[in-house]
């Protein structure tokens, strides 16, 4: 992902300081597992539910493979 960032993030690149080198850090799928604690977890669902469509929370949790594409999302 990280090799090919500056084509993913095109119309994005400019919103990251040091573009798609520093936002893409090493695609290591849950890296956040060691960071994050149960209850920042439980707060993270909480806010989530509350802010995001269930197609929409759906496609955070599981990606694009398991909830379809964002953008055709009828909610």
């Amino acid at each position: 992902m990280k090799r090919n960032g500056a084509q993913i993030l095109a119309k994005l690149e400019h919103l990251f300081r040091g573009g798609h080198e520093t936002f893409l850090h090493q695609g290591t799928n849950e890296r956040w597992r060691d960071v994050l604690t149960e209850a920042d977890l439980a707060l993270y669902e909480k806010h989530a539910h509350s802010a995001l469509s269930l197609g929409l929370f759906d496609w955070l949790r599981n990606g694009r493979r398991v909830a379809g594409d964002p953008v055709s999302m009828p909610d």
